[in-house]
C-alpha cells in the first residue's frame, strides 16, 4: 500500500504479473468449467474472511499464463481477481446504506436499495460476467442504473 501525500489517497501496489484476461484464455465448455470453479473458490475464500468484492467482472478477473508445449494449460493457471478498492466487510445481520461495483454486474438488490445483502452479490456478477465471455454481450443493452433499477421493479423483486 502506499499513501499520496497531497491528496491522503490509498493504492494497492502488486508485482507485475504475465497474465491474460479471461476473453483470450476462455476457448471452450472446458476451460469455462476450470475457470469458474476457481473463481467461486476464491469469492469463498474471502467470504470466509469476512469480506467480499463488490465489483466482480471480467475485468476485474485476471489468469496466469501457464503454457505447455506452446499451449495454454488452463487447469494448471492460478486465477487472480483485482481492484479490491470496493472491497465490503460482512457479518450475518449486517445493515448497508451505500452501493458499489459497476452497474451492469451489479445484483437486483443492490439496484434497488436493499438495506441487506450478503456477498452472493459478487455470484451474481460472476455469472453475468460469465454470460459476457460467453455470449460477448451483456445480457441487458441499457445498463445504466435507473434502467436496471426499474426494470428489476418491474418484474416485482423485493
Amino acid at each position: 500500500w502506499a499513501r499520496d501525500p497531497i491528496y491522503n489517497n490509498t493504492v494497492s501496489i502488486f508485482p507485475w504479473t504475465d497474465s491474460r484476461s479471461l476473453s483470450e484464455v476462455l476457448l471452450d465448455a472446458r476451460d469455462i468449467k476450470i475457470v469458474m470453479y476457481k473463481i467461486i473458490l476464491e469469492l469463498n475464500r474471502t467470504v470466509s474472511k469476512g469480506f467480499f468484492h463488490m465489483d466482480i467482472k471480467p475485468l476485474n478477473i485476471i489468469v496466469d499464463s501457464v503454457y505447455e508445449d506452446g499451449d495454454y494449460v488452463t487447469k494448471k493457471s492460478n486465477i487472480l481477481i483485482i481492484d479490491w478498492n470496493l472491497v465490503n466487510f460482512y457479518y450475518e445481520g449486517a445493515m448497508f446504506d451505500f452501493r458499489r461495483g459497476t452497474s451492469c454486474y451489479q445484483a437486483p438488490e443492490l439496484m434497488i436499495w436493499s438495506k441487506y445483502y450478503t456477498p452472493n452479490v459478487d455470484v451474481w456478477s460472476l455469472g453475468v460476467s460469465m454470460y459476457y465471455i460467453i455470449t460477448g454481450k451483456k445480457p441487458l443493452k441499457n445498463c445504466s442504473k435507473d434502467a436496471l433499477a426499474g426494470l428489476i421493479k418491474f418484474v416485482g423483486y423485493k
